[in-house]
């Protein structure tokens, strides 16, 4: 079909709504319209579904160009006022504009199925850098571009300062304890061993809370260390008998933290409301693993002979065999899966709706795909050397490098925001 026709554009936008004041939207089951926006050359058709106040789903909208926004729309309709378009041979690209008139997202490009945001294709195709070029306007690369200006070094820590968000409180273990990050004060450490400890299995991040076992004692121990990662307050959870040092940490869930003794073979729970530990399971009766919001039973010599871990999201299925990692985000009609392929020594991460699973939307590359922390519209990631975040409204951002990153695995780091 000749281009200089008006044709149809079918774009899936999913919009997500958060912070809505008034009282009637508190029982608004959302909307579902469709609208046209023409161009200069085509016309172009918006089918715009909002989800909200549905039992375990967040709130917001859903179609096909698959977008995620966290923007406040109060609960408004027919949020967008134009189109810019552009066909090239390998790709069709749109740049949404708002009635808000805010720059919400990135121009976003669609090649093979797979949406690329501009700045992940930039220099690669000079009629999309044209096209971005005409929108100067309308449109600015500056809310993209990651700054590693103003960066502070402290202990093997690069810290880019200027990357670093509000309430965002970032820990990263340490072979003594604890780095910790956040705009208020930057830089703290706080040691907590005597001894350098290069392999922490009996550590965990839940909320606010960093927990570990007292790794200054040598075979067993009874005491565990708990910490705010934002206050630095320190406080000890006491067991009445000895853990093995050989433990690990299989998962937390509801404040409490699953330990399984491999000595002793042998499940314990941390509560970290409480401060209790409690023995949940050995070899007569057997132990639990949480896994997709549900308890499994398996024997305790399971967990002996091949580490037993939680996963809250992780989803096991044929149609993903080919991933090293997917996670499911949300629930049924607002939830994404985000995949994790494996291409020579990277990770290539896509998200994808779960209600659309044939438009993938490229988001970043990580070399590291043990620890992931999603929070809010949030990504934080290791890659190489580095910890980031990634948004969609901006992009990917590098809050530190510490070479130890890049050679050492089993360093893990939390993420609290208040």
């Amino acid at each position: 079909m000749n281009i200089r026709k008006m044709f149809v554009l079918l774009i899936t936008l999913i919009l997500v709504y958060i912070g809505f004041q008034c009282a009637f939207q508190l029982v608004s089951k959302g909307h579902n319209v469709e609208y046209t926006i023409k161009t200069s050359n085509v016309k172009l058709k918006v089918k715009e579904i909002y989800t909200r106040n549905e039992k375990d789903e967040r709130n917001n909208s859903n179609d096909t160009f698959t977008l995620e926004l966290f923007h406040d729309f109060k609960n408004r309709n027919y949020v967008i006022k134009d189109i810019k378009y552009l066909k090239t041979d390998n790709y069709t690209c749109i740049y949404p504009i708002f009635k808000t008139e805010e720059q919400l997202t990135d121009i976003l490009c669609m090649k093979d199925h797979i949406i690329y945001p501009y700045q992940s294709i930039k220099g690669k195709d000079k009629e999309i850098d044209s096209f971005k070029d005409s929108l100067v306007e309308i449109y600015t690369e500056e809310q993209y571009q990651n700054d590693l200006t103003n960066d502070i070094k402290k202990e093997g820590n690069t810290i880019y300062r200027n990357n670093l968000l509000d309430k965002h409180y970032l820990a990263l273990e340490n072979y003594k304890g604890l780095y910790l990050f956040n705009k208020k004060d930057i830089y703290k450490k706080l040691e907590l061993f005597k001894n350098d400890q290069y392999k922490k299995t009996i550590t965990a991040f839940y909320e606010n809370k960093y927990i570990t076992a007292d790794y200054n004692q040598d075979y067993t121990f009874n005491e565990f260390y708990v910490v705010d990662i934002k206050t630095l307050k320190q406080s000890k959870v006491i067991s009445n008998q000895a853990l093995s040092l050989d433990a690990y940490t299989m998962g937390v869930v509801e404040n409490k933290v699953y330990i399984y003794d491999k000595s002793k073979k042998e499940q314990y729970t941390v509560d970290l409301k409480n401060n209790t530990i409690s023995k949940v399971g050995n070899t007569s009766s057997g132990i639990k693993v949480y896994a997709n919001g549900a308890w499994k039973d398996y024997s305790s010599y399971d967990a002996f002979e091949n580490e037993k871990t939680f996963h809250e999201y992780k989803v096991e299925d044929e149609k993903f065999e080919h991933y090293g990692r997917v996670d499911k985000i949300g629930n049924n009609l607002s939830g994404y899966y985000y995949l994790y392929k494996k291409e020579k020594d990277i990770y290539k991460v896509y998200k994808v709706s779960v209600q659309n699973l044939e438009v993938r939307t490229f988001l970043f590359e990580t070399t590291n795909i043990e620890n992931i922390v999603y929070q809010n519209d949030y990504i934080y990631y290791i890659n190489g050397n580095t910890i980031n975040y990634y948004k969609e409204d901006t992009y990917i951002k590098t809050i530190l490098m510490n070479k130890e990153l890049e050679f050492n695995k089993n360093l893990k780091f939390g993420l609290f925001i208040s």
